[in-house]
């Protein structure tokens, strides 16, 4: 399985966004240089957390982007599933297909099932806030370290 540039970006801009004060808009182009994205990236990125209600809007021109109080608790599997087009391990393991022609006599089928459930488990249970709140006990700690002023 390979996870995409977009689910990386995306998570990493959910955070990003997550460690700024709730109620201050921050414009694309800030997230676009602060995470490194190019700025038409993160709107196509941004369309989609919005569209998926994570996102709450703000128009003018000190507009910009926040996260919306439950999006918070959003987890990485919530973030991974709105952005991926290839979900599963395998096809025979994806959602659509309902029955493999294979499955019956396959010796491997339960493997790569029950190691979907393990990856989807895992990321169902790491929310944005714990990623946000890790990053930030991170970021500081190395300020402190290097003593180096914090820019977000």
């Amino acid at each position: 399985m390979k996870i995409s540039t977009r689910t990386r970006y995306g998570l990493r801009i959910m955070i990003f966004l997550a460690l700024q004060e709730q109620d201050q808009p921050i414009s694309v182009k800030v997230i676009s240089e602060h995470e490194g994205i190019t700025i038409k990236y993160t709107e196509q990125i941004i369309r989609l957390l919005k569209n998926a209600n994570l996102l709450n809007v703000f128009r003018g021109a000190k507009g910009g982007y926040a996260l919306k109080p439950d999006a918070y608790k959003a987890t990485v599997h919530d973030i991974f599933t709105l952005l991926e087009r290839d979900r599963s391990l395998l096809k025979c393991l994806e959602e659509k297909i309902t029955e493999c022609s294979h499955k019956k006599y396959c010796s491997t089928y339960k493997v790569w099932n029950g190691l979907e459930n393990v990856i989807t488990n895992y990321l169902s249970g790491i929310t944005i806030e714990s990623l946000a709140n890790k990053h930030e006990k991170k970021l500081e700690k190395l300020l402190q370290t290097n003593n180096v002023v914090r820019t977000l």
